[in-house]
This record gives structure tokens, sequence and C-alpha cells, in this order.
């Protein structure tokens, strides 16, 4: 019985991931994809890592323009319903949503390179 101030303390949960499963989620992303991007320039992504919410990314990028080939690694890329988001710094980001199970769209916002789409590929055995 409580009486006044009291309060019993209750159980806390595991926080729930409504209807996630880690396994098809790991199905869906994990894995190298590659494609090209409408300003020309080849890019890759390796996804690993998968949880519930977020990935590991390593997205690495091919000679176009001035650039030359480069990689950055996103520890805590965004996985929300059907779209990953690779953090590529302030501003900056490629985010790709499943077309297929082995073709995602690529959409690339950056502060001077402007924007680009892609096709991507999975690349997997």
């Amino acid at each position: 019985i409580l009486t006044g101030c009291q309060s019993a303390e209750q159980p806390t949960a595991a926080p729930a991931v409504a209807n996630l499963d880690i396994a098809t989620l790991k199905q869906q992303w994990e894995g190298k994809w590659s494609g090209t991007w409408s300003n020309g320039c080849s890019g890759s992504i390796v996804v690993s890592d998968v949880g519930p919410e977020s990935a590991v990314v390593l997205y690495e990028w091919g000679i176009c323009d001035k650039s030359e080939w480069g990689s950055y690694v996103d520890h805590d890329a965004t996985i929300a319903g059907d779209q990953l988001t690779v953090h590529l710094g302030r501003n900056i980001h490629a985010a790709y949503s499943h077309i297929d199970e082995n073709t995602l769209r690529g959409d690339y916002s950056g502060r001077q390179d402007g924007t680009a789409g892609a096709g991507i590929f999975r690349r997997d055995g």
C-alpha cells in the first residue's frame, strides 16, 4: 500500500522497435553498392553494422571534375523507413532509397557541389 508521496518503482521496458526486424534490415542494406552519379562521378557505399535506426557507411567517390578518389566513413548513418542517409559534413548528405532489392536511388545534396542523382547497384557476391 502506497501512502502520500511514496511511489513504487516500475520496471523499465526495453525500447520498442516497432515492426523492425534487424535481420531484414541487414539483408536490405548491408553490402557493397556502386554506380555513377548524374554529374559523372562514380561512387560506392559499403554498409555494415546495421541497427534499427543507423548503420556504419563507407562512402567513396571517384574522379570527376577537380575531385580525386576519396572516401569518408559515417559511423552513424541514419535509417528511417526505407531511406538510408549518409552525413558527409555540414549540410552535405547522400540519401538512398530502394527501387528494388538490388537497386538504390541516390540523391546527393552538397553546399558547393549542388545536387546529383544516381542509380546504385548491389555488388555483393
